[in-house]
């Protein structure tokens, strides 16, 4: 499918490959910019990858992307490339929360990570631009989860937080439902378990890829 949306997917691609593929992308002016985070695999996961997210420059067909992305790996049959599955980004804050792995974020979600990521590790073509994007993130409304996750790990019951006036009444049951998510993804982790995907990873319910590619010098 032809899109003009910011959009991210996922790359198994070597970075130094392709870090030099959205160099190209850049100098062909068919995106505006690109960040992008090598990730270990975690548990639940079968290969070390790269999350990036890009804004095109203008309309193009996320098969040749895709196409544009293979890299010829002599270990394995088949090419190194992203995935099928682009997705549209709505929130660059949670694109960039779930890059870092950042822990009052991953909580909020009720997701468990085992590896943690700093704000260096993320790279962009535009690095103001993404510091920029960074400094706008506003992590006010994941600090309450702080104490919630505190209250989970020493067992507290939530009756008792209640009692002591620590939930807002008109939002008991939102917390009690974060409270019983963390209190669950807490047992995940000390047994070596791993929480839920984020949605970076699920598979779309509407791909935007397209099963009929047009040639990519043609974008």
């Amino acid at each position: 499918m032809q899109t003009i949306r910011v959009i991210s997917n996922i790359s198994y691609n070597t970075i130094e490959y392709f870090e030099s593929k959205i160099a190209e992308l850049i100098s062909r002016r068919i995106i505006d910019w690109a960040y992008w985070v090598f990730h270990l695999a975690d548990e639940d996961e079968l290969k070390d990858h790269i999350h990036f997210v890009l804004k095109p420059s203008k309309r193009l067909d996320t098969a040749d992307l895709r196409d544009f992305f293979k890299e010829i790996d002599p270990n394995h049959e088949k090419p190194r490339t992203c995935t099928a599955r682009w997705q549209p980004t709505n929130s660059m804050d949670d694109w960039l929360l779930y890059a870092k792995h950042d822990p009052a974020y991953l909580t909020s979600k009720g997701q468990y990570r085992r590896h943690h990521y700093d704000w260096k590790d993320i790279k962009g073509t535009d690095e103001d631009a993404l510091k920029a994007d960074i400094a706008c993130i506003d992590m006010r409304k994941y600090y309450i989860l702080e104490w919630l996750e505190d209250a989970a790990r020493s067992k507290t019951p939530f009756f008792v937080l209640v009692q002591q006036g620590l939930i807002p009444i008109a939002q008991r049951s939102q917390f009690e439902f974060q409270y019983n998510a963390l209190t669950r993804a807490i047992e995940n982790e000390k047994q070596g378990k791993t929480g839920r995907k984020t949605a970076h990873e699920k598979p779309s319910l509407t791909p935007l890829d397209d099963d009929e590619p047009t040639p990519f010098d043609e974008v």
